[in-house]
């Protein structure tokens, strides 16, 4: 994938008969929230902070406000439905995970007005990942990203 920067969590019973959904799912977020000093220098073109982000959330060891906005999109996700009672790891494991923009977006959610959806690199990106992970359903876990969402894969 060559312009994909934050390569998708993947979780290990993704598309396999342990998920425990019945089609693939792929998450689609927006963006890291991170500074770029924080995310390491030296990649060779793209970087696992993605799936680190998901292992600390699963984590239980590591605590942080942060995590909140994990553990709400999915119970919501899930609510009223046969998986409510799932655990975290049960429900993240089952689907993959990957954020639109290949820029960490600063270390704050207001930042993400001011960078742009439109940028072919990140659009290349983002085909490239449903290219290589071919899910069936893809949750957009947010506006400005369902708003870029090529027509053809809107329904």
């Amino acid at each position: 994938m060559k312009d994909v920067f934050f390569k998708p969590w993947v979780g290990a019973n993704y598309g396999q008969k342990d998920s425990i959904f019945e089609q693939k799912i792929l998450v689609l977020g927006d963006s890291h929230y991170a500074d770029e000093g924080d995310i390491a220098d030296g990649y060779d073109g793209s970087c696992d902070f993605t799936t680190g982000v998901m292992h600390d959330y699963l984590d239980q060891s590591i605590k942080g406000r942060w995590k909140s906005t994990f553990t709400k999109f999915m119970n919501s996700f899930v609510l009223n439905s046969e998986h409510e009672g799932c655990s975290p790891a049960e429900l993240w494991n089952s689907v993959a995970f990957y954020n639109y923009l290949q820029v960490p977006a600063g270390s704050s959610i207001r930042q993400t007005q001011h960078f742009s959806y439109t940028k072919e690199k990140d659009r290349n990106a983002f085909l490239e990942v449903v290219e290589a992970l071919s899910p069936n359903i893809i949750v957009s876990w947010g506006n400005k990203v369902w708003d870029v969402m090529p027509d053809n894969l809107v329904s």
